[in-house]
């Protein structure tokens, strides 16, 4: 015996129309949005654990440049890394958050987000470029008394925060993500 045919419930949405479909993100999308989900978050946590660990020897060095120019040197602080992990933590959290209207396919978030990726390049390039001129002009050790390990572990982040930060913006200007995002979109509940 078959059944009659279901009726449509009367308190359904209606249909999305055809043509504004909420298409599944290309790969580029995907790979972006997993990016902006796990990049950020660890090179928080990893910058985060090195300004903790080296948080003495850090303060040593800088006395020490101090202490040459008449300043007198300050005792560490066990609490100098906590102002950067805050602001780590936001920037985290606000990465993630704009990740997932990202993979939904909003232009806003997208935009937030190169943003973000471009002011964290351009940090990372002038860290990196800044760096080694301030380390030659103090006279600071170049090591800052780290041992090789953790000297290994700072440059493979730097690299893996600058080489992330060019490999999302690529993504999310490519010419598939470009079509995603310009596609119609149902306007967003709420």
């Amino acid at each position: 015996m078959t059944s009659p045919p279901q009726q449509p419930d009367p308190l359904a949405a209606p249909p999305v129309p055809t043509g504004e479909s909420e298409a599944a993100p290309p790969r580029p999308v995907v790979l972006a949005f997993w990016i902006a989900m796990v990049l950020p978050l660890l090179v928080g946590v990893l910058d985060t654990a090195f300004a903790y660990l080296t948080n003495d020897a850090t303060t040593a060095s800088v006395n020490a440049v101090l202490e040459r120019y008449g300043v007198p040197p300050t005792p560490p602080n066990p609490s100098d890394w906590l102002l950067p992990a805050l602001v780590s933590a936001v920037l985290v959290a606000l990465w993630i958050a704009f990740a997932f209207p990202l993979r939904a396919g909003r232009q806003w978030a997208r935009v937030t987000l190169a943003v973000f990726a471009a002011l964290w390049l351009c940090s990372e390039l002038m860290g990196n470029i800044l760096a080694p001129i301030v380390v030659v002009v103090l006279g600071v050790e170049w090591d800052l008394g780290l041992s090789t390990g953790m000297l290994v572990v700072l440059v493979l982040v730097r690299l893996l925060a600058t080489t992330g930060s060019v490999v999302f913006l690529a993504l999310v200007f490519s010419r598939r993500s470009n079509e995603f995002f310009r596609a119609p979109r149902a306007p967003h509940p709420g």
